[in-house]
């Protein structure tokens, strides 16, 4: 579908009112977000929101757009993986200076999920595991993606992009 820019409205404007990250539909235009956009502007738009399912047993990830398929991706877990079944949300996108975790001009890029929004249990999705790993992290929460494939997720699903987890 096809958005005109109106005067005064941002790429961040466009993105809440159709629920995806100005990340995707920055994207999919191939337009950098620090660029301002003029007044009458044609923009590609995808209505969301997006959300995931993650396989344990079937190692992938699942992208899905209003219960269609959207795409998929392998997953790597650890084999003491203790992320429990259920709904989950997506709490927290950090970017953390790195050049592991599949980063991205030196960021790296996670999504924080938890149980509940804003607390409870908690798993990371990240990129595939590096030299920069710390050996404290808690392997046994953690969701990993091939170091591309990490950056296509996070700029799809959005804060508050329901994921559910199934074995």
């Amino acid at each position: 579908m096809w958005q005109r820019m109106l005067k005064g409205e941002t790429l961040d404007d466009i993105a809440s009112t159709y629920q995806v990250p100005a990340a995707l539909l920055a994207k999919i235009n191939g337009l950098d977000r620090a660029t301002p956009l003029e007044a009458g502007t044609p923009l590609k738009v995808v209505e969301g929101p997006f959300s995931a399912i993650v396989d344990i047993s079937e190692r992938e990830l699942r992208l899905m757009l209003k219960q269609r398929y959207a795409g998929r991706f392998d997953i790597e877990i650890d084999p003491d993986c203790s992320v429990e079944d259920g709904q989950w949300v997506v709490d927290q996108k950090p970017l953390s200076p790195s050049g592991g975790y599949g980063a991205s001009e030196g960021v790296a890029r996670s999504l924080v999920l938890a149980k509940r929004a804003g607390g409870g249990l908690v798993a990371v999705v990240r990129g595939a595991a590096s030299a920069d790993d710390i050996a404290t992290e808690p392997r046994h929460r953690m969701i990993r993606l091939n170091a591309g494939e990490i950056n296509d997720v996070f700029d799809i699903l959005s804060v508050g992009s329901r994921v559910t987890i199934r074995r």
